[in-house]
């Protein structure tokens, strides 16, 4: 028998084979990579599960409602971006309570507010509605009126009465149309007096007290006692949980800011833009990409505003990135903040300052000043660590290098100043010298914080230049 006449088509021709087998291999590839995605979506989607989990606890009123889904602090489900409220509970350091009284979407009402009212409170457009007015609920009376205990003369026919009845008040509520106000009597009234009523009125009794008795404040009291409204039960205030920091669940995507470096120094009509670098490292388990975002603020005014995608391997050392140059126009400095929005619940953020100067009408006289004069120290580099953890870091050592552009010996004084949820923590001042046309290296007495949040760094020197010489850096406390 033929050989052939057994074996398939394919396997009788090689070029068919090859084919097939190519198909098979990009059918493979593309399923991976499918697959890869899902994962990774629902890697992110178990992530913010937790937050959701904590707002639940912190905001019970919200479960079962729309704002019981991850919407509430992102814009939608397919990137996990972030909306204003999500933002703000990020950069708080996962403390809800931080961000109660805040407005995250501009819209005039409290974050607290919004969750009461259960709208959302990084949604504009999404508001409480108007309340409604509820009538206030009726208190009975508390000060009763009680007839005091004597004998009271009684006709001979009726039995003797020796206790008077205690009488209490009629409500002076929200009586309605045609009702006639009533005094409640606690027991059987005794003997009355037949009044004279005016024809065709249905004669009442009127009880006989004794004049150091007090009288019922009704007008007409009749033989049905009327049932007290219950009073409102009191509320109890029940203590609100404290939210603590969430741990990074594994899993999620964690890029850390390793490094932030701009230009530390421009003069107008000189020199080259300044350079923004960005050195990013990943601590956790998972590879992906985040959006990390540079903000440059001059004179109180944004300046410069850019995003773009950062990633790095995991156990890799760290990937560079450069964010597009700015050249400045106008003199004072420069405070640009950058910020990772990954998956993790920890805040990545830093900042730089760059000095930028005016331009001078004859550089070649500066310098002639330096040179006969000196006295000029100039910031060159701040180091305060961008990250602080609580629980596994030392105490915090601000260093610091001077340069003296001058042509003789110059003397100044450096002062340190750290802010940490508006409260100064730490102020120091030291004497420093640099000789001429050197840098010297300083640091300053070391400090241990005692609480998470952010600490603002402001570095000071006073020199024999008018020239301002100020940085600003900021340390990430953490648990």
């Amino acid at each position: 028998m033929n050989d052939q006449t057994t074996r398939p088509a394919w396997a009788v021709n090689p070029r068919r084979s090859n084919r097939l087998k190519g198909r098979l291999i990009a059918f493979f590839v593309v399923g991976v990579a499918a697959l890869a995605g899902i994962l990774l979506w629902v890697q992110r989607a178990q992530a913010f599960s937790s937050e959701l989990i904590a707002a639940e606890s912190k905001y019970q009123n919200i479960v079962g409602t729309k704002l019981d889904s991850c919407l509430l602090c992102h814009s939608n489900m397919t990137t996990f971006a972030r909306n204003s409220y999500g933002l703000a509970y990020k950069n708080s350091n996962m403390n809800f309570a931080a961000i109660e009284n805040l407005d995250s979407d501009g819209d005039g009402f409290s974050n607290i507010a919004e969750i009461m009212a259960l709208s959302f409170p990084g949604d504009a457009s999404d508001k409480p509605a108007a309340p409604t007015p509820t009538p206030t609920p009726f208190q009975p009376a508390t000060n009763t009126p009680t007839a005091t205990e004597t004998s009271v003369p009684l006709p001979t026919d009726t039995p003797a009465v020796t206790d008077t009845p205690a009488a209490t008040e009629a409500p002076t509520g929200y009586p309605g149309p045609g009702d006639t106000p009533t005094a409640t009597l606690t027991s059987e009234a005794p003997s009355a007096t037949p009044t004279n009523n005016p024809p065709g009125e249905t004669p009442t009794a009127t009880p006989e007290m004794p004049s150091d008795t007090p009288m019922p404040t009704s007008e007409s009291p009749t033989e049905t006692p009327a049932p007290p409204e219950p009073s409102p039960t009191p509320q109890e205030n029940t203590p609100t949980p404290e939210m603590t920091a969430t741990p990074v669940p594994s899993g999620v995507l964690d890029l850390d800011i390793k490094k932030f470096k701009v230009s530390e120094e421009y003069k107008l009509g000189k020199g080259k833009p300044i350079e923004i670098r960005l050195d990013v490292k990943n601590g956790g388990q998972v590879e992906g990409e985040a959006m990390a975002t540079v903000l440059g603020m001059q004179n109180g005014t944004q300046v410069y505003s850019q995003t773009m995608a950062v990633s790095d391997p995991v156990g890799g050392g760290q990937t560079k990135f450069s964010f597009p140059s700015f050249t400045p126009t106008t003199s004072g400095n420069i405070t640009w903040t950058v910020t990772i929005d990954d998956a993790d619940p920890d805040v990545d953020m830093d900042t730089a300052t760059t000095k930028v100067k005016a331009k001078e009408k004859d550089d070649d006289k500066k310098d002639d000043e330096h040179s006969d004069g000196g006295g000029d120290c100039d910031i060159e580099r701040v180091d305060v660590g961008g990250r602080y953890r609580l629980s596994k870091d030392g105490p915090i050592v601000v260093r610091f290098s001077v340069k003296n552009p001058g042509s003789k010996d110059s003397q100044a004084s450096a002062t340190l100043i750290g802010m940490q949820d508006g409260v100064e923590v730490y102020s120091k001042t030291i004497a420093i010298s640099v000789p001429a046309g050197r840098s010297n290296s300083f640091s300053f007495p070391k400090f241990k914080p005692g609480s998470k949040g952010n600490i603002t760094w402001t570095l000071t020197l006073n020199d024999q230049n008018s020239d301002n010489d100020v940085s600003t850096e900021q340390t990430s406390v953490e648990p």
